[in-house]
């Protein structure tokens, strides 16, 4: 099972790194991601709930920092599906950071991780909160229509230039 926390140890690593290709082998992920011209490539796990998230090298240094990964393609982040989420993924059943859980709307995410430095206007579609340097990750959660719950809460590195 994907653990949070062992996972964003390996931000900033290349799909070719041991570390992260031991990680993959043990969530049963034989993909190995490479660049295609695509500046992004999702690995998904439907069944589990997540997707893992890969971003071109360049790209990566450009909105995260630089990295002496080898290899093109960086881990860049993880994508996690709550119960109601749109894409008929089935919900992540692991543990959530930061006392997070899929039933917060706005207001209970808000006394969790403290105002967000991006937030979308109530009644938007896809409504999204973003706290950039939470804890040195970047969080991003996208509400569900009824804003009550958590459809997707995304964890990625810190942004060097944030909005």
């Amino acid at each position: 099972m994907l653990i949070i926390e062992d996972a964003v140890k390996l931000f900033g690593l290349s799909p070719i790194d041991k570390s992260v290709d031991a990680y993959l082998t043990t969530l049963g992920i034989e993909q190995r991601p490479e660049f295609d011209e695509n500046p992004e490539e999702w690995v998904s796990k439907i069944e589990q709930g997540y997707i893992l998230m890969f971003r071109a090298k360049h790209g990566y240094t450009r909105l995260y920092g630089a990295t002496d990964a080898a290899g093109d393609m960086i881990f860049s982040g993880i994508r996690l599906h709550g119960p109601q989420n749109a894409d008929d993924f089935q919900p992540y059943l692991g543990k959530l950071p930061f006392g997070l859980h899929f039933e917060q709307g706005p207001d209970e995410l808000k006394k969790t991780l403290g105002e967000p430095g991006f937030e979308d206007e109530p009644g938007t579609s896809q409504r999204t909160l973003l706290w950039n340097n939470f804890k040195e990750l970047q969080i991003g959660i996208v509400l569900t229509a009824d804003e009550k719950h958590c459809a997707y809460i995304t964890v990625k590195p810190v942004q060097i230039k944030f909005r």
